[in-house]
């Protein structure tokens, strides 16, 4: 087999095998976005719930043992 054919061998294989991971890539961006926002909406609450936290631990005197 010359390089040539090896060449024109690996562009027909090339081809399709991007077209089959660009559909794969299509896929899961749709069924990751969701999550990808349910995800986001978790850090703000977790990020306000830390807040409250931080400032009720401001108003509690340290404790003397």
């Amino acid at each position: 087999m010359s390089w040539i054919e090896a060449a024109n061998l690996a562009g027909a294989f090339a081809v399709p095998l991007v077209a089959v991971a660009a559909l794969f890539y299509g896929m899961m961006r749709v069924s990751l976005g969701s999550l990808q926002e349910q995800v986001k909406a978790l850090v703000e609450n977790v990020h306000a719930i830390d807040v409250r936290l931080a400032r009720l631990e401001e108003r509690i005197p340290p404790r003397r043992d």
